[in-house]
């Protein structure tokens, strides 16, 4: 059985991947600018000044995306070589540490260095702490070991507009002991999972998924904290008789065949609350499915795959699970709608082609569309029309590929303004020819530089903006941007419409474009009450000396 990592977003590894060593050479090479002669130079450290041999050291630029990567030596340095003159986000990657900020004593999303056409820019050192270990031990309901358990840690995250959780990492199995030793783990808030074995020696028949300290309702697990520098002891996990449902049915593909496709079970956004993993099997070639160990709970069903020219064919289930097993569902395919419109700069567009620019749909409720996603990103042409296949679901416009400082500005269809609005989609008679896009390089932008309480300059921070109006507050909304500190301690938010926002400055919070606790609601709520507030007409550049908020 496999499992999927939620939609849509960038894959996230909440420890650092264990990486196979690399030659101490450019990991990756993208179309190089014209002068690429920089150098960076450094040393990665723990924090007791001693070197840290084979970490993984990348570089990714901020506008040129140059990447280059090495490993450290015996003494802990690095060097980065034939790079062109950009700002740079400087990441590690290495299964037992991460990168900390020494000050604050939190993980670092990265160390940011500005670098000019053919500098050599020496020193640039990364402080890294050791990653941590969740230990514990699996008994049965006698207080018996539980050997051949997989035990695995997923992290709390926020992702597509809810509290999930997220793999992280390999599963580990129990000894004879029924003792386990989760390691190389990063800060954070953990659920365990236990999964007994279902086959072999240790199989273990008449018991169920289970959650730490015991529970098949992952609603009902209880956190695990990890904070920096220490191990988590005794997290033991009670297994008790009991099985967790059966989900079964058939998925029929548009011309009623065999779906040539898999099937996806998850938490339906209906159901509130947290939110496990997503599970994918295949659907066999007889059409039907077979989904085992589903504990209660509200769930949606999916099928899903492109057929094609980015046409493809989707079904989509509610289904209600209790002690007993769900049989007969039926997954029934259909064909989605159609969109095309063009779009209209507005502002300075001379040296810009439509090209530059690209689109993409995105669901306002992953119940309803495809969560592998449909993969579609619509390039504009030289006419500046573009055109979408098989949308399905409620569905905003963005805009995934622009220069620098452009935005919607307004979407219309049939001359109605639907910027911010859903779009339905999922029948052919759904479909859409008229949209207008207009965009525009007259944006709004925020910024400035922040100060801790007494009043010295911080340079390792976050900043986020964010509408006052709490029903912008959506994944991908265009009222809802962060940014990092830039090497000087500055920031920069651009590409923002005229509205009324908060503005807050965070010590710590790792965010990523897509997903990330920073569109979390109720993070959000506790920052409004902390943040500056400023009003952005059409264009207006604001600058702010802001106050760091701890978390």
């Amino acid at each position: 059985m496999r499992r999927l990592l939620p939609i849509l977003a960038a894959v996230v590894s909440v420890t650092a991947a264990a990486a196979q060593p690399p030659t101490p050479a450019t990991l990756a090479t993208p179309a190089t600018p014209a002068t690429t002669s920089g150098i960076i130079r450094g040393r990665v450290v723990g924090a007791d000044g001693r070197p840290v041999k084979q970490v993984v050291v990348r570089v990714l630029g901020t506008t040129v995306r140059m990447q280059r990567g090495g490993l450290t030596d015996e003494n802990g340095r690095y060097e980065l070589k034939d790079l062109a003159g950009d700002t740079y986000t400087i990441t590690i990657n290495h299964s037992r540490f991460f990168a900390i900020d020494t000050a604050r004593r939190t993980p670092s999303a990265g160390k940011r260095v500005t670098l000019r056409n053919g500098e050599v820019l020496e020193h640039v050192d990364i402080v890294v702490s050791r990653t941590s270990a969740i230990t514990g031990r699996v008994t049965d309901e006698d207080g018996e070991p539980v050997e051949g358990a997989q035990v695995q840690a997923l992290q709390l995250r926020f992702a597509n507009g809810r509290r999930q959780l997220i793999e992280g990492g390999r599963s580990r199995g129990t000894n004879d002991l029924g003792q386990f030793r989760l390691y190389g783990m990063q800060p954070g808030q953990y659920v365990i999972s236990v999964m007994p074995a279902t086959t072999g020696t240790n199989r273990l028949p008449g018991y169920a998924l289970t959650y730490y300290p015991g529970t098949p309702v992952v609603a009902e697990a209880q956190f695990v904290v990890v904070e920096i520098g220490h191990d988590r002891e005794n997290v033991d996990v009670r297994l008790s008789p009991g099985r967790n449902a059966r989900v079964s049915g058939v998925a029929i593909a548009v011309d009623s065949r065999p779906f040539n496709g898999s099937v996806i079970l998850a938490n339906s956004q209906r159901s509130g609350g947290l939110s496990a993993p997503p599970r994918q099997l295949p659907v066999q070639a007889d059409s039907t499915f077979d989904i085992p160990n589903v504990p209660p709970g509200e769930y949606v069903l999916q099928t899903f795959v492109l057929t094609g020219d980015q046409d493809g064919q989707f079904a989509m289930q509610y289904v209600t699970v209790g002690d007993q097993d769900v049989k007969g569902v039926t997954l029934r395919a259909s064909r989605g709608s159609n969109l095309a419109g063009r779009i209209t700069l507005e502002g300075d567009a001379s040296d810009v082609k439509p090209s530059a620019f690209s689109m993409m749909p995105f669901p306002a409720d992953f119940d309803l569309a495809p969560m592998t996603g449909n993969g579609y990103r619509a390039q504009i042409r030289a006419d500046r029309t573009f055109d979408m296949k098989g949308l399905f679901g409620p569905t905003r416009l963005n805009l995934s590929g622009a220069p620098a400082g452009w935005m919607i500005k307004t979407v219309r269809s049939g001359g109605i303004e639907v910027t911010d609005t859903p779009l339905m989609f999922g029948r052919p008679n759904q479909s859409l020819d008229d949209l207008e896009v207009v965009l525009t390089n007259r944006s709004g932008s925020v910024s400035g530089t922040v100060a801790d309480a007494r009043g010295q300059a911080v340079t390792d921070f976050v900043v986020i903006v964010f509408a006052t109006d709490h029903d912008r507050w959506y994944r991908e909304s265009r009222f809802l941007k962060y940014a990092l500190a830039e090497p000087d301690g500055s920031f920069d938010v651009r590409a923002l419409p005229a509205a009324e926002y908060f503005v807050a400055a965070v010590d710590w919070m790792q965010p990523s474009p897509g997903f990330g606790e920073w569109q979390d609601p109720e993070i959000l709520d506790a920052l409004s009450r902390r943040a500056s507030r400023v009003t952005l007409t059409d264009g207006q550049r604001v600058q702010l000396s802001l106050k760091l908020v701890p978390r």
